[in-house]
């Protein structure tokens, strides 16, 4: 066994003599080092008495939680008697001149009473600096931004964040996507909100919001980057899908417009609805033209099939529902063309996801009577998952009661009906298992602005 060191007199080794402090209570197991040894232990905290006595490091193993017992508690208290007395006897010992953290709280205190509506403490967010109230779209943020740096720059040596590099990271996708998710907060929660905003107010908080992000966003990763020498492969489908993503939310925001006009089989009554109408098929033929582009000249994987197939669907949407209610358009024929190309870009994505047979069986239901036998050829391997699947869904329906029309003649259902069946396309997150649009009081409204009764029906057998 160990033998006690042979400290210095003014050590305290006797045993006559004082302890080197106050044992404040006692564990209910044996420290680490007398189980090693399979010494006898008194448990005593924080330091034993053999490890005490042989100036051994005490530690005692922590338990998953405190044993709420009258003992423990017991000696909690009186450990916490024990501390407020020496607080108190060190507060006695500072002049009263001096207390000065007593001050502040008196003023703390003064200040809340005065202003009862600060008695709760602000944290700074990402965009605003420490005295700036973090309000809005920020409230809750505890975090920065991603820094886009160098993984080679930051180690377990570094003492201090490295600086931001000027070219692309892999922290910059993930950096320019907070930015825009915080930038563009306010459009999603205004898109989202009753009564739906007007044409006016979407285009204004789109120069507001959208585009000082865009503006911001570093030359390393802008949009317009498309050779390999400043985009290096492995970046380019976090690249494009930050492309589509905002195209996407454009979209989302301006598409009631579209649906509105298509309905209604006539031009928007002011230039503010107008020029959403236009920025939303805009969008959508864009986000169409980006991602067959990247599908025939990037490498396939099945992250980008993902990606690409959630945000060519939703585009896709926009020229179907356009075609479908007037298919005798000067722009019929670029609709068209746009559903083909998505059709056909559905087609080869198929070996890497299993949802774009889904997906192509939608579109050709809601617009296959418009299209030619080959521009709707589904490739056999799809036909045949395709069969295997038992469920009825919205746009078989669709395409039924509309068959006996010919090509050139818009769907013959009411505007109720083609809403409530691509309603849940749109909005995925929505709950329609009990929804209906007629029931829907700010959409009806929306639909019906700035027309009579008698222009919105326009020859529907409509039930609204």
């Amino acid at each position: 066994m160990d033998q006690p060191v042979n400290a210095d007199p003014s050590m305290g080794s006797s045993s006559n003599e004082e302890p080197l402090f106050d044992m404040i209570g006692t564990s209910d197991q044996a420290c680490k080092e007398c189980r090693r040894r399979k010494a006898r232990c008194n448990r005593d905290l924080p330091t034993c008495n053999l490890c005490l006595k042989y100036r051994r490091h005490c530690l005692y193993e922590k338990h998953a939680r405190t044993p709420l017992t009258r003992k423990h508690l017991t000696e909690v208290e009186t450990r916490l008697e024990r501390a407020e007395g020496l607080v108190r006897q060190m507060r006695s010992l500072v002049p009263s001149h001096l207390r000065t953290w007593e001050q502040q709280q008196q003023q703390q205190q003064q200040t809340r009473h005065a202003n009862p509506d600060t008695s709760s403490p602000r944290r700074s967010s990402p965009r605003c600096g420490p005295a700036e109230d973090a309000r809005g779209p920020y409230r809750g943020v505890e975090v920065a931004f991603p820094r886009n740096v160098e993984d080679r720059e930051l180690t377990a040596a570094s003492k201090a964040m490295p600086p931001e590099s000027p070219n692309i990271t892999p922290y910059s996708a993930v950096a320019t996507q907070a930015r825009f998710h915080m930038a563009t907060a306010e459009c999603y929660d205004r898109v989202i909100s009753k009564p739906l905003p007007s044409a006016a107010e979407l285009l204004r908080l789109e120069q507001d919001t959208i585009e000082p992000w865009r503006a911001a966003v570093p030359p390393y990763f802008a949009e317009d980057i498309v050779d390999d020498t400043t985009l290096p492969p492995r970046y380019a489908l976090a690249h494009a899908v930050m492309a589509w993503r905002l195209r996407n939310l454009r979209v989302i925001m301006y598409r009631p417009f579209v649906i509105r006009r298509a309905l209604r089989r006539r031009d928007e009554a002011d230039t503010a609805s107008a020029r959403a109408y236009e920025r939303c098929l805009a969008d959508a033929e864009s986000t169409i033209a980006m991602i067959a582009h990247f599908w025939d000249t990037r490498a396939h994987d099945r992250l980008a099939a993902w990606y690409g197939l959630y945000f060519l669907f939703q585009a896709a949407l926009i020229p179907c529902i356009c075609l479908r209610n007037d298919p005798t358009s000067a722009a019929a024929q670029e609709w068209r063309a746009q559903i083909t190309r998505t059709l056909r870009t559905i087609a080869a994505m198929a070996p890497l996801n299993l949802s774009s047979a889904r997906c192509h069986s939608v579109i050709v239901g809601l617009c296959g009577r418009f299209l030619s036998s080959e521009e709707v050829a589904l490739p056999q391997q799809q036909q045949q998952q395709q069969q295997q699947q038992q469920t009825t869904s919205v746009d078989e329906e669709m395409a039924e009661s509309a068959s006996w029309l010919g090509p050139d003649h818009p769907v013959g259902e009411s505007p109720q009906t083609q809403i409530n069946g691509v309603f849940s396309m749109m909005w995925p997150n929505a709950a329609t298992s009990d929804f209906t649009m007629g029931d829907d009081a700010g959409w009806m409204e929306f639909l019906r602005a700035g027309s009579d009764e008698g222009a919105w029906t326009g020859g529907y057998h409509a039930d609204l």
